[in-house]
C-alpha cells in the first residue's frame, strides 16, 4: 500500500473498532485513482482475519467497477483470502428459488423473486450490483453482513429511489459510501449518503435543506459560517483526499482548454434539444 493508502485503512479500523454503538460507518470519498477499491478490501480481509466469525461483506456497484473488485482481490490478495460469491447476470439465476417453490403467500403479496436457503456457502464476499439489490430485496435484507460497501455511491443519492430503499433496509454493523463525487448536484446529495450510512445523523431532509443547503446554495451572508459547520458536522465520518493533497508522485493532468470549447456538431445539437423537449413535455404531464 502507499502510504496515504496505509492512512485510509487505519481511518476504517478506527471507525469500525467505534462500531456499531459510537459510530455506523462513513464516506470514503477520494478522488479518483487514488485507490479506494484497494483500501477496502484490505480493510474487509484485515476485519475477517481479526474475527473469522464475522458475517459476510456485501459490496454493491454497477457491473463495470464489480469488475474491477474481483480483478483487484485476484491481484493484490494471495488466493482464498475472501471467498466471494458473484450475484449478478447469469450467475443469480442458479441461486434463485423456481417460482413453482414459491410459497402461496408470497405470491400473492407479489413476492416473486427468492434466493435458496444458505445462498451465501462459506462466501465472505458477496459482489451485486444495485439492480440485483433491488429485485432481491427481501433475501439480501434478510442476511447479517458485516460491512456493506455502496460503490458510485451516487447511484443512492435520490432518498426515494427504487436502489436506494433496499440499500438503507440491510442488517449491517458498518456502512461505507464509497464515491469521488459526494456533492453531484445540490447538497441534497450529500444528505443522501449520510442517510444510507448512519440514518438521522444530519435530521430530516427538510431541517437539512433550511439549515444548511438553501443558505449555501443562495450565497448568502452566512455561506461562509454554514460551510464551515457543516464540514465539522461530517469530518468525523468522511474522508475525502485530493491526488494533489496525497499522491504528488501521480503525472499532472493535461487540460486542453481549446478542446473544451469545440461546439457541438449538428447531430449532437439535434440530440440535445430532442432531450430537453422530452423534459418539457414531461414536466408537463407530470410535474
Amino acid at each position: 500500500l502507499k502510504p496515504h493508502q496505509h492512512v485510509g485503512v487505519a481511518w476504517l479500523q478506527h471507525l469500525w473498532e467505534a462500531s456499531p454503538h459510537s459510530c455506523r460507518g462513513t464516506v470514503l470519498a477520494d478522488d479518483m485513482g487514488l485507490g479506494k477499491t484497494l483500501q477496502l478490501l484490505t480493510f474487509i480481509a484485515a476485519c475477517f482475519e481479526e474475527d473469522p466469525s464475522l458475517p459476510p461483506a456485501l459490496v454493491v456497484a454497477p457491473v463495470a467497477l464489480l469488475e474491477n473488485w474481483r480483478n483487484e482481490l485476484d491481484r493484490f490478495f494471495e488466493s482464498g483470502t475472501l471467498p466471494r460469491r458473484m450475484l449478478y447476470g447469469d450467475k443469480r439465476k442458479t441461486l434463485r428459488v423456481g417460482r413453482h417453490e414459491l410459497d402461496a403467500d408470497l405470491k400473492a403479496q407479489g413476492v416473486t423473486r427468492l434466493l435458496i436457503k444458505g445462498w451465501v456457502g462459506d462466501a465472505r464476499l458477496v459482489l451485486t450490483t444495485y439492480e440485483t439489490m433491488r429485485d432481491l430485496e427481501f433475501s439480501l435484507a434478510s442476511q447479517p453482513w458485516s460491512v456493506m460497501v455502496c460503490d458510485e455511491a451516487q447511484k443512492i443519492k435520490t432518498p426515494a429511489a427504487l436502489v436506494t430503499r433496499p440499500a438503507k433496509k440491510q442488517k449491517v454493523r458498518f456502512r461505507i459510501a464509497c464515491t469521488g463525487t459526494p456533492v453531484v448536484n445540490t447538497l441534497a446529495d450529500l444528505w443522501s449518503l449520510f442517510e444510507f450510512v448512519k440514518t438521522g445523523m444530519l435530521e430530516a431532509l427538510s431541517h437539512f435543506s433550511r439549515t444548511y443547503r438553501q443558505p449555501i446554495e443562495a450565497k448568502t451572508d452566512e455561506q461562509r459560517a454554514r460551510v464551515e459547520e457543516l464540514r465539522a458536522v461530517i469530518q468525523p465520518q468522511i474522508l475525502h483526499r485530493k491526488k494533489t493533497e496525497v499522491a504528488k508522485d501521480l503525472p499532472t493532468p493535461v487540460e486542453d482548454v481549446v478542446c473544451k470549447r469545440l461546439p457541438m456538431s449538428d447531430y449532437q445539437q439535434g440530440l440535445y434539444e430532442g432531450a430537453l423537449n422530452a423534459l418539457r413535455e414531461q414536466r408537463d404531464t407530470n410535474p
